[in-house]
């Protein structure tokens, strides 16, 4: 009994199963899968490396700061030409080296410097001049080619005193002579001696003996100074011993 009733139940069930023509199975598998990944990243690398020159050439004259001794102004560099006016435009350390010109003191104001104080400078200071020469900066009337007088003096500071004129000489007056003679002669002790006086001497000048560096001789111009006529070098030549 009990296999009957399970071969029923099998033919019942396969005639549930049988197909009646029509497709009732769809589709409806809809692919919802959505890329949502999006790329958040930003390239935030900023390059902040900025060029700090140590030695720049600010006046672009073609020579940085280390080289430049006025890296200001584009006309002082080692290669600049050095100009007078107190600037040391060719960086060497000197300023207007073998630029500025030599002026002399006038004292005197005749024109003539002296060339014993001398100035280098871009400018005459008050008081001097580029003229020099002054043989005498004290007198005004003596300076390169004034006027020669006969008077001892050299006028135009050329050759010596009275160097262009044609004077005569003039012996020491009798007066000075007489007074040496009498000196001399109240020096020396109460023997026999033979003294000659000249007044004119053709062998002028005449030293004194024995000889001390001291001659009478001529002068430049009449009554001259006793040391002027007497002295060796002056009133004549030194006579060698």
């Amino acid at each position: 009994m009990r296999q009957l009733f399970a071969l029923s139940l099998l033919v019942g069930c396969s005639g549930e199963g049988a197909d009646k023509g029509t497709e009732p199975d769809t589709d409806t598998d809809t692919d919802t899968d959505t890329d949502s990944d999006t790329d958040t990243d930003t390239d935030t690398d900023t390059d902040t490396d900025t060029d700090t020159d140590t030695d720049p050439d600010l006046d672009e004259d073609g020579f940085p700061a280390s080289l430049d001794c006025d890296d200001t102004v584009a006309t002082v560099n080692p290669d600049a030409t050095e100009v007078c006016d107190g600037v040391d435009q060719d960086c060497d350390g000197t300023e207007d080296e073998g630029v500025t010109t030599t002026f002399y003191a006038d004292a005197d104001g005749d024109g003539f410097g002296d060339d014993l104080q001398p100035l280098a400078a871009c400018v005459a200071p008050a008081g001097y001049l580029e003229a020099g020469g002054d043989c005498d900066d004290t007198v005004s009337a003596t300076f390169p080619g004034a006027i020669e007088v006969c008077d001892g003096v050299d006028q135009d500071c050329l050759n010596g005193p009275d160097d262009t004129l044609a004077f005569q000489n003039y012996y020491q007056d009798a007066e000075v002579v007489d007074t040496d003679v009498e000196a001399w002669l109240a020096s020396k002790p109460p023997e026999p001696f033979f003294l000659f006086v000249h007044y004119m001497d053709p062998h002028d000048p005449y030293y004194r003996h024995p000889y001390d560096g001291h001659a009478y001789g001529r002068a430049a111009h009449p009554s001259p100074d006793a040391d002027e006529a007497e002295d060796g070098v002056r009133g004549g030549r030194e006579r060698p011993r």
